[in-house]
């Protein structure tokens, strides 16, 4: 998996819409379209801080393996 369905994907998972996380992190939202489609490559410092946001670390976002989340299972 690349690191543009990466983070689209975690971005979808934690239910952000791109203009929140935008508005969060000081990024354009034409910046972050673009690096969720794989137009272009996030730069080091987009990525931190997409990675922190997201909670995640930079290593789970470059690596070749898929994000993995635990399940949590609520019971009463």
């Amino acid at each position: 998996m690349i690191v543009s369905e990466k983070l689209k994907e975690q971005r979808k998972y934690l239910g952000y819409r791109t203009m929140e996380v935008c508005r969060d992190i000081n990024m354009s939202q034409e910046t972050l379209k673009s690096i969720e489609a794989g137009r272009v490559n996030p730069t080091f410092s987009e990525l931190s801080k997409l990675a922190e946001y997201y909670k995640l670390s930079t290593e789970e976002l470059l690596s070749d393996e898929p994000i993995h989340r635990l399940k949590i299972h609520w019971s009463k």
